[in-house]
């Protein structure tokens, strides 16, 4: 496992870490075997944003007696209400969360103090204003965070958090839809819409590529979410170039861009894990993903990512879910009988949606939520 040093200290990162949004997924048994498969070769890094109960104490338990062994990025400000996730500024909420991730791991300090999901100025502003930012700043002077770091999906955010003293990790989704998809657009309504997307003239953004090059002049490491855009590179009938990338070509593309330090990524089995293991191993030219930087017809915007952000629905909707088995069936001249059973096996499906358009409001990737939920009701019956 290639491994990486952090451009702020001697510590070493293996340059694959692990997501926890599978892992809900997974039982005991599997969990266990995942982590053991994962640390014998040096897998290091653990980004831990899932606030659901079960999945800490699952990971709490795959982790004991091995603690020093796995880095955790731990972030403050995702918390479980009502069995979904939710992001909250509120500081009550946001301390809870907290405390119950270091009850529930068996630790007494976190690696990486994340806040959480960080995309726009207002947003900004009430981690700055309303608690959660000193609140960081405390526990790291207390010890209880080693360093303290942020997630977003927009530059310019992320540049004014990474701009924040002692700020020294970022959590920031890269890959090459991602960083080529607009070039210079402000107008975040008109980027939604694509108004301003030219085939002719697209390239890599001046903003993402301002931003990594601040992260690498000021020693902020970067570890890298959506480095598949959410399976949509992987599969060519989605991907927005035409033609589908490997694990291998995303994995690079990352791994290339100034100041990354690791690529994390969630795994549903062993067998998935192991698959990524290859990284290292595999030929050059396997990695080589020249060719995808020469095609212009594309754009991921409106594409859902299945990441989460969109919770919580207030008549509970698991909506990243209700879009996957979307994508899955749309996928198919007829509907598949296990996408089908699945879906009818939810707990609330799309013809609840009370259109209030809060899952919209938290997407961001501009996703039409709401149109979404019409196409699964017409497919699906309910």
């Amino acid at each position: 496992m290639e491994m990486r040093k952090s451009a702020r200290s001697d510590e070493r990162y293996s340059t694959l870490g692990i997501g926890a949004e599978h892992l809900e997924d997974l039982n005991q048994k599997e969990t266990d075997a995942l982590f053991d498969e994962a640390m014998v070769v040096g897998v290091n890094l653990l980004d831990f944003y899932m606030p659901a109960p079960d999945v800490r104490d699952r990971v709490g338990h795959a982790i004991a007696g091995r603690r020093d062994q796995i880095k955790i990025q731990g972030h403050l400000g995702a918390m479980w209400q009502n069995e979904q996730y939710k992001r909250t500024r509120n500081l009550d909420e946001v301390k809870r969360s907290f405390e119950d991730l270091l009850t529930r791991l068996k630790t007494d300090y976190i690696d990486i103090g994340m806040i959480h999901y960080v995309d726009t100025e207002p947003d900004f502003q009430k981690v700055m204003d309303g608690g959660t930012w000193d609140y960081a700043t405390e526990l790291k002077k207390s010890g209880v965070i080693k360093r303290l770091g942020f997630s977003s999906h927009d530059p310019v955010i992320a540049k004014k958090m990474a701009e924040l003293p002692e700020m020294e990790v970022c959590m920031f989704s890269i890959n090459p839809a991602y960083d080529m998809e607009n070039a210079d657009i402000t107008d975040i309504d008109r980027m939604i819409e694509g108004k301003d997307f030219d085939l002719e003239t697209a390239q890599i953004s001046p903003k993402r590529l301002d931003f990594y090059a601040y992260c690498d002049a000021h020693n902020i490491d970067i570890t890298v979410m959506k480095a598949f855009g959410g399976g949509t590179l992987l599969d060519s009938s989605r991907s927005p170039f035409g033609q589908g990338m490997n694990i291998y070509q995303c994995m690079k593309y990352a791994l290339d861009k100034p100041a990354v330090l690791s690529v994390i990524l969630g795994f549903e089995s062993v067998s998935e894990l192991k698959e990524a293991l290859r990284y290292d191993a595999v030929p050059d030219a396997e990695k080589d993903y020249s060719e995808i930087l020469t095609l212009r017809d594309f754009s991921v915007t409106g594409r859902c990512m299945y990441c989460g952000h969109c919770q919580p629905c207030p008549v509970a909707i698991d909506v990243a879910t209700v879009n996957k088995f979307l994508d899955l069936a749309e996928a198919h001249d007829s509907v598949p009988e296990t996408v089908a059973g699945h879906y009818q096996a939810l707990a609330h499906h799309a013809s609840e949606c009370i259109e209030c358009g809060s899952c919209e409001r938290n997407c961001p990737f501009g996703v039409k939520v709401r149109e979404r939920m019409k196409r699964a009701q017409a497919i699906f019956g309910e």
